[in-house]
């Protein structure tokens, strides 16, 4: 089995790479609702008629200036519940004090 902090780890390297490689010629609000519309889509194909127990994911788009374009849930309702939507928005913050994404 892995050791969590080596898959943390390996997780920040992989969005930092694609931090740095993905760039859009153009940036607004119906790109945000695109992309972040398109990852809960893809979310729920892979796990339909809930198969995603104990699974979720929040999505949340938004500019530097903090202008938030996009937030959503999918996935399993205890896990997306509004106090796991609080604790990214903390778990975001630290982040974001860290100079992460």
């Amino acid at each position: 089995m892995k050791d969590p902090k080596t898959s943390f780890k390996h997780m920040i390297e992989t969005i930092f790479t694609q931090e740095s490689s993905i760039r859009f010629n153009q940036f607004n609000a119906q790109v945000a609702w695109d992309l972040g519309s398109k990852i809960r889509s893809l979310f729920a194909e892979r796990y339909p008629d809930g198969q995603s127990k104990g699974l979720g994911l929040v999505i949340r788009v938004e500019l530097f200036n903090g202008l938030r374009l996009l937030e959503c849930v999918v996935g399993d309702g205890p896990v997306t519940a509004p106090a796991n939507l609080y604790v990214f928005q903390l778990n975001l913050g630290r982040l974001d004090l860290e100079g992460g994404s």
